[in-house]
């Protein structure tokens, strides 16, 4: 099992599971899509992509949400 942390200012933090590394990092891909349309951006621009980690920043860097694989 795969544990990924999610952390975001006014969303919260959250743990959830998946079997395998790969079915995490496409779900943390999935959610990320998703804030970045939500705060209108693109999630190719705005997200900073790590091994283990995701981190959705805005225009001005600072902070929105943060994915972690562990």
């Amino acid at each position: 099992m795969v544990t990924i942390r999610f952390s975001a200012s006014g969303y919260g933090t959250s743990t959830s599971r998946a079997r395998t590394r790969k079915e995490a990092a496409r779900a943390v891909e999935r959610e990320v899509e998703e804030l970045a349309a939500d705060h209108g951006l693109e999630a190719a621009k705005a997200v900073f992509r790590g091994p283990d980690e995701w981190v959705l920043s805005s225009p001005s860097g600072e902070e929105i949400a943060r994915w972690e694989i562990a």
